[in-house]
């Protein structure tokens, strides 16, 4: 599914289920057998997706789809409470390997224990993208696969744009409508360095790519995002997208 495609479904999602449903379709075709979509600072009763796996149990997950054994297990040993995964998002804003966990915190000998045990029930390669917002509010979504030769890295620009349309779209089924406010104006020049920002070029590299320095990529990065009020490139490139703002088709 491109890119495109999938804002648009999501967009036209009715119901929070169909929203995880695109979700994981996308993940699927990058290789990514398993996703979990956790909150961390809003009540989880009230906002749990509803499928039969959300319904049964606690905080975090509000949907996910993986092995009912390993989620068994996961319960059945309290892993919610240690979760380095969690941890890790509340920490940075930054998506994340697995691997680079322990870059972010000091694991514990359970909590490797438990990414150890994660790899043995199918949960590989593991990727987290959080979503920081307002009053510390904190969400994640993470991505799994079964086979051990996927390649988190490859993927990593599409797993953001997917987990941030995603994520966005599913606040708003809980959020009080809002009245539309106008569609702002971009310059030729913030449209075309969020372009380069959709296809994961640095601001250095898209200032190679433009001829203008870093430091005017980076204002202009900076202008785009207070306009679209968003507090992140990869939420940048999202709504630009959504409002018709910029296309993501080829350079």
């Amino acid at each position: 599914m491109r890119i495109s495609e999938y804002i648009k479904r999501i967009d036209q999602a009715a119901a929070p289920a169909e929203l995880f449903s695109l979700l994981t379709q996308a993940a699927k075709e990058m290789g990514f057998d398993h996703v979990a979509y956790a909150a961390l600072m809003f009540h989880h009763d009230d906002r749990a997706i509803n499928t039969p796996a959300a319904r049964q149990y606690h905080a975090p997950f509000v949907a996910h789809n993986y092995p009912e054994s390993w989620i068994r297990h996961y319960y059945d040993h309290n892993y919610q409470n240690i979760d380095p995964v969690i941890f890790s998002a509340v920490q940075v804003a930054r998506p994340f390997l697995w691997t680079e966990m322990a870059d972010i915190i000091k694991l514990s000998d359970a909590q490797k224990l438990l990414l150890q045990q994660a790899g043995d029930a199918g949960l590989n390669n593991g990727v987290t993208i959080p979503r920081h917002g307002p009053l510390g509010h904190v969400a994640a979504i993470s991505f799994t696969s079964r086979h051990i030769h996927t390649d988190p890295r490859f993927h990593l620009n599409r797993l953001r744009i997917c987990s941030t349309r995603f994520h966005d779209a599913f606040i708003k089924f809980g959020a009080v409508a809002k009245r539309p406010r106008p569609i702002p104006a971009l310059t030729d020049r913030q449209r075309t360095c969020l372009k380069w920002v959709a296809r994961g070029k640095t601001s250095w590299e898209t200032g190679v790519l433009l001829g203008i320095s870093e430091n005017t990529v980076k204002v202009n990065i900076k202008t785009t995002m207070e306009k679209l009020q968003v507090n992140s490139r990869i939420a940048a490139v999202s709504e630009g997208y959504r409002l018709g703002l910029i296309d993501l088709g080829p350079p």
